[in-house]
């Protein structure tokens, strides 16, 4: 008996370092994403093992387009059926299986898909996850695309911190005043809003629209390299559709795309103010408005922009670490940046309460919402 019990848990351990080491590179484990169909709730639960050891069907959502890089790994202990959106699509011997994820992104796009996997007896699937398997010479994993990954990564960073630092002497030559301006710190919570500011007058004429370009640009550089600490999901904010974490999105059609969604949000951002501020009867406040939500987002990003272009210089491989923490800062600057332009708003103090707080509703909180809902729970 004890020769018995001695094999077996021999066996169980031989059999799960077997399981962890075929496995090359896993991104994500997807064992607590199954679901299984619960008859007495009448609804999808969450499979437990001990609680669904006799169950037959398994399901999972799953994304192709955020891991196309990747591939679906299964290893099943009997042979299975394999249904996207309840459709059969093959049957599955026993043994290790991968599905390159690149393929059904192609065929599904960006919606993600049902799968469900069916099996005679339960407690046949042993391992899921997202990943590649070893020995699997399809996938560019080997050295010299590692290399060639860091060269890109560090080029592009050396590139653009250069072409930013550019733009910034160009500003500094054409309007310096206007430049210290966005950058003094001094001048960040002690704010001093003449009215004889050319932005007030003017937003998009002269060194104004030169300063915006290059804004534009910053953030441009700042969500293209964001992109590459995602661990293979979809960038923060819509831009993520177009910056995914391959060789073939670190290229200048990646970086144009980001340039020109973050322009058209930005004059998105002062016709929303102006159609707002119009209807209310505070249009004086749409110059002031819009200076205030740029200065703002400026004075955040261009720090967090040069932290990313020195870790992608440095770390570039480990890039995936500070996701968590670009994420979290993003959350805090939306939040600060509603509350500083609702102050600075209000100060001007001559307009009613209730078309003070509609305005600010339509114009800054609900974009802030918006804008923690991709951050956080997308």
């Amino acid at each position: 008996m004890r020769n018995f019990i001695s094999f077996t848990l021999l066996y169980f351990i031989f059999s799960n370092q077997l399981l962890a080491q075929i496995i090359e590179k896993k991104v994500v484990s997807l064992e607590k994403e199954l679901l299984y169909f619960s008859q007495s709730y009448n609804q999808y639960v969450a499979y437990t093992p001990a609680t669904h050891q006799n169950a037959q069907l398994l399901h999972f959502w799953l994304k192709p387009s955020e891991y196309t890089a990747y591939d679906l790994v299964l290893y099943l202990q009997e042979e299975a059926y394999w249904f996207i959106n309840h459709n059969l699509q093959r049957k599955l011997a026993s043994g290790w299986h991968h599905f390159s994820l690149d393929s059904l992104s192609q065929k599904y796009g960006y919606q993600p898909i049902f799968c469900t996997l069916y099996a005679r007896k339960g407690n046949f699937l042993k391992k899921i996850a997202i990943g590649y398997l070893k020995n699997d010479f399809s996938k560019p994993f080997n050295e010299q695309i590692d290399k060639n990954y860091t060269y890109i990564i560090r080029r592009n960073a050396v590139i653009l911190l250069i072409a930013l630092l550019l733009g910034y002497a160009v500003i500094r030559q054409v309007d310096f005043k206007l430049l210290t301006g966005y950058l003094q710190l001094s001048k960040f919570w002690n704010i001093q809003r003449r009215m004889d500011n050319s932005l007030f007058l003017r937003p998009f004429a002269g060194s104004n629209i030169l300063f915006l370009l290059n804004y534009t640009f910053l953030l441009a550089v700042f969500f293209y390299f964001l992109g590459l600490t995602s661990e293979g999901k979809y960038n923060v904010l819509l831009i993520g559709k177009y910056l995914d974490k391959d060789l073939e999105a670190l290229s200048t059609k990646s970086l144009a795309w980001a340039f020109v969604i973050i322009l058209i949000g930005s004059f998105a951002k002062f016709l929303l103010i102006s159609i707002m501020a119009s209807l209310l009867g505070i249009s004086r406040v749409i110059n002031i408005h819009f200076y205030e939500y740029i200065r703002i987002s400026h004075f955040f990003y261009l720090p967090l922009t040069l932290i990313l272009l020195y870790l992608a210089l440095q770390v570039p491989f480990h890039l995936e670490y500070w996701h968590n923490f670009f994420k979290l800062s993003l959350g805090i600057l939306y939040a600060i940046r509603f509350i500083a332009v609702g102050v600075i708003i209000n100060k001007l103090g001559e307009f009613r309460k209730l078309d003070f707080y509609s305005y600010l509703c339509v114009v800054e909180l609900f974009p802030l919402l918006l804008y923690w809902k991709l951050l956080f729970f997308s």
